[in-house]
């Protein structure tokens, strides 16, 4: 995983631009990457952007590359 990799989450859909790629303040011993995503709540409506900071080990578990195919993501735009 590098920085500018596009990523999808499997389960939630939620599509993620890794921003940065090193040590997480949280937990420095682990490899982690930073991803930016923005997405849509489901209760409020409120589009919410987050950057955020995840184990590569998590990563590679719960989300695959993504690509820029609109029509296949969730509300069909980034």
């Amino acid at each position: 995983m590098k920085t500018g990799d596009l990523i999808r989450f499997k389960k939630t859909g939620i599509v993620g631009l890794v921003t940065e790629v090193g040590k997480s303040p949280a937990c420095p011993d682990d490899p982690a990457a930073k991803v930016f995503c923005t997405y849509e709540d489901d209760e409020t409506g409120e589009s919410i952007m987050m950057a955020q900071w995840f184990g590569i080990r998590y990563l590679a578990a719960c989300a695959e590359p993504a690509d820029f195919n609109h029509s296949a993501m969730i509300g069909g735009v980034l």
